[in-house]
């Protein structure tokens, strides 16, 4: 038998064996910072540095090798004595703790740490589907007629189902993550306790797991966060698609179908079934974040598509087939056409020529996502080296839906002024969680490239540059200083071995530009050569992180930090506007021209 194997066979053994008054642990709470564990001990959170004599890595590595991937941190978590046992290293009644404090690492000795059964319970609760911590425990009330529609259902019932109770923990779980974790909870003022208590009182004996996706969907939906949402929901809607995409064209909505309308002579949508088509609008938009008009809108067109399950929601009967009644580009034609239900959707997005008409004289930089891939980030530069010896230059981020920060950093100090200095270009906090303490070394933002004002890495020239927003920074909507961090700021600075470029900048924006690239666009914005060209962005920076619910198993993402521009305007729900506004036109929508482009060079030619 292979070494590995007897190693777990006496791994379940020695657990199965050990007597229920062995199950003990000082610990009042437990987490994981990576490998390290931090630990609770009455009121205050440590990183645990020893247990008597048994160092923490040590005690990690043996757990490791003993119980394997999936299963180590259980057993430290529930099995302590045992696996300390094991070790050689039994602990008594009560134990010394060797910590450090979270917020500047200091060491300290807690002696006569109490070990007791009551702990370990909590402990396992904690952790248990649906138990414990992850789970809000209230008074909770009768559906609200706000938020009825939250409770509809479309799925067949002999579908595979949520038992009622099961379906009430993981609203519960997801209630305390949206309480204890969420950085955008308070943004719009909702009522979400209501609208949580409205799927509660819904769900009868029990819900198809489908019904049970769309309907938490539609209820994240309702914070305004377009980044956080119940993913994978397209998989849980009722199968029967349009068979055209849907392209929001000024205050209409063009039927496409590939690159004509779907109606020749009049492409653009009046009703579906009879019902006007704001109303299949305000359906579709309930599966999205309630964020700026022009990100609901873009979103709300492509679910457009779903027309099987918005006929259930707007209470139309079902059919194989679908009446569009669309009007002439004047309005004042009209033609109705029956057609068959798609297989799989098509969703709409507006996409620049492959060789975007511009002059030799300016430089053209298409940059379709936020990445950190390095191949990418050197075609950048490469860019930027042959866009030297041009007079002017355009950016092309429309439809950048985001990514990383990379792009951002490696770009921008081309453009900045090394006699202006550092600029900071986003200020964020960071949502704590349970037992977080407000400030600590670092801060809780690097892998967005944010720190706090003490942060050890800044230059001199870079805190002074913090410094002087610090004096006048105002957002628009203020984080609870009680649950969110210290602010957090992103600076960028000149670098002096890269070339500046001085000529003008056309920097190509719509409301297809999110996160990453809406921070990419407020950093941007301001520098006194660059003109935002187009559409206003979607607005949306988030930073969001997953809760998977215990029962349905759905992933959530729900943000953990609020984010601002540096003028105090919040991205979420906002976005940015251009100075020149350009709209698309039908004959964007079909791929016959390009007006913002148009629009960038018209401005160029100014300059």
């Amino acid at each position: 038998m292979p070494t590995r194997i007897l190693g777990v066979v006496a791994a379940v053994s020695l657990l199965a064996t050990a007597s229920l008054a062995a199950q003990r642990s000082p610990f009042d709470g437990l987490r994981w910072k990576g490998e390290t564990p931090e630990v609770q001990v009455e009121s205050t959170w440590y990183a645990l540095v020893a247990i008597d004599d048994v160092d923490a890595a040590e005690l990690v590595r043996f757990a490791q090798a003993t119980f394997g991937p999936r299963m180590w941190q259980k057993r430290i978590r529930e099995d302590l004595v045992e696996v300390m046992k094991r070790m050689g290293h039994e602990p008594g009644e009560a134990v010394t703790l060797t910590v450090r404090t979270l917020d500047g690492g200091k060491r300290k000795r807690l002696e006569g740490v109490a070990m007791t059964r009551e702990k370990r319970k909590r402990l396992w609760q904690a952790a248990a589907p649906g138990q414990g911590f992850l789970r809000v425990e209230r008074r909770h009330g009768e559906a609200d007629e706000r938020f009825a529609f939250l409770a509809t259902r479309q799925q067949d019932e002999s579908r595979p189902r949520l038992r009622a109770a099961h379906a009430c923990q993981d609203l519960d779980q997801l209630e305390w993550n949206v309480e204890q974790r969420y950085s955008y909870r308070d943004l719009r003022g909702l009522d979400y306790r209501a609208a949580f208590d409205t799927v509660r009182a819904g769900l009868g004996d029990g819900i198809s797991r489908a019904d049970f996706h769309v309907q938490l969907r539609k209820l994240v939906a309702l914070f305004g966060d377009g980044h956080s949402r119940v993913r994978g929901v397209l998989r849980a809607l009722v199968p029967g698609f349009a068979p055209c995409a849907f392209a929001p064209v000024g205050e209409r909505i063009a039927a496409i179908d590939g690159d004509k309308p779907l109606i020749a002579g009049h492409p653009f949508v009046r009703a579906i079934d009879g019902r006007p088509i704001a109303d299949w609008l305000a359906a579709a938009a309930r599966l999205n974040a309630r964020g700026a008009p022009q990100w609901e809108r873009l979103n709300a067109a492509n679910q457009l598509s779903f027309v099987v399950h918005l006929r259930a929601e707007l209470g139309l009967p079902a059919g194989e087939r679908i009446e569009f009644e669309c009007e002439s580009a004047n309005g004042k034609r009209t033609k109705r056409r029956r057609v068959a239900l798609a297989r799989r959707p098509t969703f709409f997005r507006y996409a620049p020529a492959p060789k975007p008409a511009v002059p030799d004289d300016v430089g053209y930089l298409r940059i379709e996502k936020m990445t950190d891939d390095a191949a990418e980030i050197d075609r950048i530069h490469g860019a930027m080296r042959d866009a030297m010896a041009k007079r002017a230059m355009i950016i092309d981020v429309r439809g950048n839906g985001g990514g990383t920060r990379d792009i951002l950093r490696a770009l921008l100090p081309y453009f900045l002024d090394p006699k202006q200095g550092p600029r900071v270009v986003n200020v964020g906090a960071y949502r704590l969680a349970p037992g977080n303490p407000r400030t600590r070394p670092g801060g809780y933002l690097a892998n967005r490239f944010l720190f706090p004002r003490d942060a050890a890495s800044w230059t001199d020239g870079e805190r002074g540059a913090i410094d002087r927003l610090a004096a006048t920074f105002r957002p628009d909507w203020t984080p609870d200083p009680k649950r969110f961090s210290e602010w957090h700021y992103m600076v960028v600075s000149p670098d002096p071995a890269r070339p500046h470029f001085e000529g003008a900048v056309a920097l190509l924006i719509d409301a297809g530009c999110f996160s990453a690239t809406d921070i990419f666009v407020g950093a941007f914005h301001g520098l006194p050569n660059v003109t935002l060209i187009g559409e206003p962005t979607g607005g949306g920076s988030g930073r969001a992180r997953g809760v998977r619910l215990a029962h349905s198993k759905l992933q959530v993402r729900l943000s953990t930090m609020a984010s601002f521009r540096p003028t105090g305007q919040r991205y979420d729900g906002v976005g940015i506007a251009p100075a020149v506004a350009a709209a698309y036109t039908l004959d964007d929508a079909v791929g016959r021209t390009d007006s913002i482009l148009a629009a960038a060079v018209a401005h160029l030619r100014k300059r």
